[in-house]
């Protein structure tokens, strides 16, 4: 066997267990927003534009900061921040519709503002780590049974 390449096989599904761990953690808040969030309009909302800083602090375009203020289901008043692009518009109505997490230490954004990178990085290294644990299955049967066209069939 040559090591090289174990050793690498070892590094690439270390890699793609450290991507699913993050994925899942991500992909984990989310079901917790749909699962348990509740609605609700915000009572008042103020938007402004702030310029992005990219590396070395160079000016990197702008967003939009969105602070909201709402009630949630038990009656507290709650404050929460969200980030938009910079071509968002604040509703004419002046209120947006809040998606939170109950509890005093629930967390809350606007609704419809949901984190795809993070699910997507779950797939995707969902589908790694079954790739390479069928391989892995399989590189180990070869090595126990012996290779599939060497294999002695048993006669009844």
């Amino acid at each position: 066997m040559d090591t090289d390449s174990e050793v690498g096989r070892a590094k690439w599904l270390l890699f793609g267990a450290v991507l699913f761990l993050v994925g899942a953690w991500i992909s984990y808040r989310e079901l917790v927003y749909l699962l348990r969030g509740s609605s609700v309009a915000s009572s008042s909302v103020h938007a402004y534009e702030v310029e992005k800083r990219g590396r070395w602090g160079l000016p990197a375009g702008t967003k939009m900061i969105v602070d909201y203020e709402f009630t949630d289901a038990a009656g507290n008043r709650r404050r929460g921040t969200d980030t938009m692009s910079s071509d968002w518009e604040l509703p004419e109505s002046g209120q947006v519709v809040v998606r939170y997490t109950p509890g005093a230490d629930g967390s809350s954004r606007l609704t419809g503002h949901t984190n795809w990178i993070g699910i997507s990085i779950f797939a995707i290294s969902l589908i790694y780590i079954s790739i390479a644990g069928y391989r892995f299955w399989r590189h180990v049967n070869e090595a126990v049974n012996g290779p599939k066209s060497r294999r002695k069939t048993k006669a009844s």
